[in-house]
Formats: structure tokens, sequence, C-alpha cells
């Protein structure tokens, strides 16, 4: 899906000026550990679009942490 996404990305890129890529967590853990972890999930996925020619320059990632969860549940 990734993949798929960068690839219309990086064909449309004068379409959009700015992706932000958000990552997030459950509750579990302590607040320290899941920062990086929501930091390193969205910069993966940020690497992974810049592989598919996605300019980085267009790009920003951010770690939401267990702050601003996707899903209430333990997910």
């Amino acid at each position: 899906r990734l993949s798929r996404l960068g690839r219309f990305l990086a064909l449309n890129r004068e379409n959009w000026e700015n992706l932000l890529i958000s990552g997030h967590t459950d509750e579990r853990g302590t607040v320290p550990y899941n920062q990086k972890l929501s930091e390193d999930r969205a910069r993966a996925v940020l690497d992974a679009m810049a592989d598919a020619n996605v300019p980085r320059s267009k790009m920003k990632s951010r770690g939401f942490s267990e702050h601003y969860p996707i899903d209430p549940g333990h997910n």
C-alpha cells in the first residue's frame, strides 16, 4: 500500500503541497517509550514514501504517542 501511495504521490507531486505523516500508539508503555515508538513509525512511513521518489522536502513526520490515539482500544 505504501509503495502504491508513494508512486501516486510522486507522479502527482504538482497536485499537493505538503504531507504530514503521523505516528500513534495506545496507552500501554511509558510516555517516553510510546513517543519514540510513534516517531519511529511515522519516520518509517516517510522513508518508504521517499523510497518511492516522493520528495522529502514536501513531507514531515510527527509522533503523537498515546496523546492522540487513532483507536481508543489497546491497538
